[in-house]
């Protein structure tokens, strides 16, 4: 089938991707080295990964399939909604949308400061596991947001941890030693989330994702840390604001079963490939 050439430029939170629109009743599918070419930097468009929006597909809702930027296919991604949510409540003027992601319905709305609402089902809190990270013992929480994370809660007290680098480096090494763990044979999302010192301000949130490496946000991360946030504290009944490296989200249960994520996305530019 004819590849499609039109794509979108976006970006949420410095998470960018290339948005390519396909209605016709058989839509096309990537090649992982077509990925892999499109998304590098150099010799390619440059992206963290590739969204393909289906839309011709009768009373259904559109489809958006995920590949991350080694060609692999994701599972969740909650930017790359909040971007494709940007693009079709502008161009088709629409107040709501839907969209099936891995069997599983998302909605979104455009807030009257442009900013994309998006309700998610909450995730599973799996289990806690420690593990033994720069000969030290550090207990995470195992996640499944529809894709697995594991998340280590990096308390406001630093001398309980304080023979532990919580840097960009040591998120990078434990990210990839967990990737080969016998219990992710398919990889995992790797995050260290970091509590305010008061009540009011931001968690700090740096993931290493699966299939990208550190990223500038991981969206399915920030839902993962709310649904724990929720989950330690039996309730969480205030929004909480996540800071990652490339900007802020804010998130909030609004049920048992359903959380809240709010930030921008931004359409860059639009292009044709060659």
């Amino acid at each position: 089938m004819k590849q499609l050439k039109e794509f979108y430029k976006y970006h949420s939170l410095g998470n960018d991707f290339l948005l390519f629109i396909d209605d016709r009743p058989q839509p096309c599918l990537f090649e992982a080295p077509h990925v892999e070419q499109l998304c590098d930097r150099r010799i390619g468009v440059g992206a963290d990964g590739i969204l393909l929006l289906t839309t011709a597909r009768g009373p259904s809702i559109p489809k958006i399939t995920i590949y991350n930027k080694d060609g692999s296919k994701g599972e969740v991604c909650l930017n790359g909604i909040r971007c494709a949510a940007d693009y079709f409540l502008r161009s088709r003027n629409l107040k709501t949308i839907s969209f099936e992601m891995n069997n599983t319905r998302y909605s979104s709305e455009q807030t009257y400061s442009g900013e994309i609402i998006t309700l998610c089902p909450a995730p599973r809190i799996v289990r806690s596991q420690t593990i033994v990270h720069q000969g030290s013992q550090i207990t995470g929480y195992i996640i499944d947001a529809g894709n697995p994370h594991f998340i280590f809660l990096r308390p406001t007290d630093p001398h309980p941890c304080r023979l532990i680098d919580w840097g960009p480096d040591s998120l990078r090494g434990l990210g990839h030693q967990l990737g080969m763990h016998q219990n992710f044979e398919n990889g995992v999302n790797v995050s260290f989330l970091t509590e305010p010192h008061k009540r009011g301000d931001s968690y700090h949130l740096a993931t290493f994702e699966r299939g990208v490496g550190l990223t500038d946000a991981c969206g399915s991360a920030a839902l993962s840390a709310c649904a724990l946030l929720a989950h330690l504290e039996s309730a969480l009944n205030f929004p909480i604001t996540l800071q990652m490296p490339g900007g802020s989200l804010q998130a909030a249960v609004v049920h048992d079963d359903l959380i809240s994520l709010q930030a921008p996305a931004f359409h860059v530019y639009t292009g044709r490939l060659a």
